[in-house]
């Protein structure tokens, strides 16, 4: 029987060989070492490498591996993003790794590939567990790697095939040379009855068995590609002190929170997210900040969402600060249709404005799908595959705005 460090040989004596290639591994492998030693194997004093995952906790990970294998000296020369802040990324690095690969949508490798073409023999690796039904740039990686036409790209995977019973401690130890060495019997047991009946996951995470894509009747996005792309401007307005809004917004499960500012009016709005980050413990603070140092005309959310657990954070915050609460609009659901269905308006009709370098609203914009509330529409949360927080603060904070610009009055000294 194969022990983990054989896998982990046999991985790194392919990529070694080829610039371009795709490593799927369950839990417990040892993708994070694999890729710190792919990086030893090609570091010279101008080896610059860049390391992007799902979210920031997963860094870590790799930061103590370097230091449990005698490789912290890589640290110095390794850049960590996550998939949202990619397109910010300069992206001079002369190998890029792509850890839990499922996370990538096609519009975070559209901000990728072109920039990479920049660099000389630039090297792209993803390591993943087995993709999810969103996972769409996965499957097909795993598709090329699995056919006779995978290229110069190389693939190893392991995995077992779909249908595998769960139960079967075989297929358990085919996608996991871990598997009595550093992980029992006992614990991958105790995962399978703890998932109950979400019994394909452990499949997915575990036994390396891919999550179907969806039907081709899945929710399409709401927002043109082309309608979208024509909202950017190279002239973003300068923002005055009394004359913009600001709104802010969670994402589905909490794991993210955005905040958004509008300036000029409902009939030529023009938006900015300033603030994406992960967690909501931020946000209050931030957002009393925000409040004065700009003294919005109105703060607003969707208190009906995920967002309303928020709101009294934010508040209290505002009552500490002297800030009143009557700044903070929550939007109810007619008020939310509304802004949902103007903001749209304003992309198809070319009234919108927004500046370039917005990742993760670019993303959201680019996923968000619409849900029928009677005879309107809002932001669907729920069929949403990355966060769309960012979209919806935008939304929110392009709703708030006055009919007419607000102009600050002019100040003469004489």
């Amino acid at each position: 029987m194969k022990t983990k460090s054989d896998i982990q040989q046999e991985a790194l004596d392919a990529l070694i060989k080829v610039r371009k290639g795709s490593v799927a591994m369950s839990v417990g492998t040892g993708k994070t070492l694999v890729g710190l030693k792919h990086m030893d194997m090609h570091y010279t004093d101008t080896s610059f490498f860049l390391v992007v995952a799902p979210k920031k906790s997963i860094f870590q990970s790799w930061i103590d591996d370097a230091k449990k294998f005698d490789l912290e000296y890589l640290l110095d020369r390794i850049t960590f993003s996550t998939y949202l802040s990619l397109p910010k990324q300069a992206l001079h690095y002369d190998v890029v790794y792509l850890d839990e690969a499922f996370a990538l949508t096609p519009q975070m490798m559209g901000a990728l590939l072109p920039t990479l073409s920049a660099r000389p023999n630039p090297q792209l690796w993803y390591t993943s567990s087995a993709p999810m039904s969103s996972s769409r740039v996965l499957h097909q990686i795993v598709e090329r790697g699995r056919s006779d036409n995978s290229g110069r790209m190389f693939f190893a995977e392991w995995a077992n095939p779909d249908g595998v019973d769960v139960g079967d401690v075989d297929a358990w130890y085919r996608a996991n040379p871990a598997l009595g060495i550093r992980i029992s019997e006992g614990f991958v047991r105790s995962e399978l009855d703890a998932l109950g009946e979400l019994s394909n996951e452990f499949a997915r995470e575990r036994l390396g068995v891919p999550d179907p894509l969806p039907s081709v009747d899945a929710k399409a996005a709401k927002i043109p590609e082309l309608a979208w792309a024509r909202t950017l401007t190279n002239r973003p307005p300068v923002l005055g002190v009394g004359e913009i809004t600001i709104s802010f917004d969670v994402s589905r499960g909490g794991e993210y929170a955005s905040v958004a500012v509008a300036a000029g009016s409902i009939s030529a709005p023009y938006v900015e997210v300033i603030e994406h980050r992960e967690g909501t413990g931020w946000l209050a603070s931030r957002l009393v900040e925000l409040v004065e140092r700009w003294e919005p005309t109105a703060v607003g959310c969707n208190g009906a969402g995920p967002t309303g657990a928020a709101v009294g954070p934010v508040l209290a915050a505002f009552r500490d600060a002297g800030i009143s609460a009557d700044l903070l609009h929550q939007v109810n659901t007619v008020d939310y249709k509304q802004a949902c269905g103007g903001f749209f308006a304003d992309v198809i009709e070319g009234r919108l404005s927004r500046p370039d370098n917005q990742g993760p609203l670019d993303v959201a914009a680019a996923d968000a799908a619409e849900r029928q509330l009677g005879d309107a529409w809002a932001w669907d949360l729920r069929s949403s595959v990355v966060p769309i927080s960012p979209l919806v603060a935008v939304t929110i904070a392009r709703a708030l705005l006055p009919v007419a610009a607000v102009v600050s009055p002019q100040v003469f000294a004489y």
